[in-house]
């Protein structure tokens, strides 16, 4: 069963409840034309589960760049086969599109339907805009690999 659900922090990172995993995803202009993704997924205990980075060579504006990470941080889910999660922002746009399952024809729109189209895969999915404290785990992480490498740990 796929739910669909908004919740907001105004402080740092927070455990989830202890059946569900938390993923944080961000994404970092490093360059004019290179973008840095960075996944952080986190138990209920805040162990981390595994740390992923990604760069690719990009000209997207920079809610493009946020649902790219966002898409990142799913598929690595789906591959990991994780149920129940929670995927954490900093950009409010992306989460408050994602919530409302909203697509259009700008940029965003084929990112946001990929989205969308990996959460049934899951069990459950809750949206989370968070502030850039409760996501500086992926933040930096999105900061660290070199052109066209990607790392998962």
């Amino acid at each position: 069963m796929l739910c669909w659900s908004t919740e907001w922090s105004a402080h740092p990172w927070s455990a989830p409840p202890s059946s569900v995993v938390k993923l944080n995803a961000d994404a970092s202009l490093v360059d004019e034309g290179l973008v840095g993704l960075g996944i952080a997924v986190r138990n209920h205990k805040g162990k981390i589960i595994f740390v992923a980075t990604r760069r690719t060579r990009a000209f997207w504006p920079l809610e493009v760049d946020e649902a790219k990470a966002l898409f990142h941080a799913l598929r690595l889910g789906k591959k990991y086969h994780l149920q129940h999660i929670i995927l954490e922002s900093d950009c409010k746009v992306v989460i408050d599109c994602l919530s409302k399952g909203a697509t259009f024809a700008a940029d965003i729109g084929t990112v946001l339907c990929n989205i969308l189209s990996l959460c049934t895969n899951f069990n459950s999915v809750i949206w989370s805009h968070v502030t850039c404290d409760g996501n500086c785990v992926a933040n930096s992480l999105a900061k660290l690999v070199p052109f066209r490498v990607e790392q998962i740990w």
